[in-house]
């Protein structure tokens, strides 16, 4: 007995929520992921479920999303330049955008610190720069760990 693609995409995006990269998102809401989903599925070929990220782009550029969502489209403009003409999963897809929006929330809030930095105290900067400091190496990780899992 063979699913329809509408299950097959269900199944596919419940398995993403079970796993750590939906259900413990530091950046989208489930909901959000969801929506996500349902829009990398119109991209994807129903046979491998993989999506060329060119065409995600292009089509968001199209609806001038690039202004609208720069944090998203810069993201998305990463992720095509690293991948180039390589489809991917929704479950890759997922990763390399939350990882690439973190990176560039965290870079816009050290620029947004440094700004501040002169009316904070000293010991205070210090504890943020450290935390910061962790969190950024936490990330780099587990896209160097993405990267080495993808080369396999």
């Amino acid at each position: 007995m063979t699913i329809s693609r509408k299950e097959a995409q269900q199944k596919d995006l419940n398995a993403i929520l079970a796993k750590d990269i939906g259900a413990k998102n530091p950046v989208f809401s489930l909901d959000f992921i969801s929506d996500l989903h349902s829009m990398f599925s119109l991209y994807a070929d129903p046979r491998q479920r993989r999506a060329d990220i060119r065409d995600i782009l292009m089509t968001a550029k199209t609806l001038g999303l690039d202004t609208k969502y720069e944090i998203v489209f810069v993201a998305l403009q990463e992720i095509c330049d690293e991948v180039g003409a390589d489809a991917l999963d929704f479950e890759s897809f997922l990763k390399a955008l939350t990882a690439k929006v973190v990176i560039i929330v965290l870079l816009r809030e050290i620029h947004t610190m440094k700004l501040a930095e002169e009316q904070t105290s000293p010991s205070l900067i210090l504890k943020v720069k450290v935390n910061l400091t962790l969190t950024i190496l936490d990330i780099l990780m587990n896209n160097f760990i993405m990267v080495i899992l993808k080369s396999n």
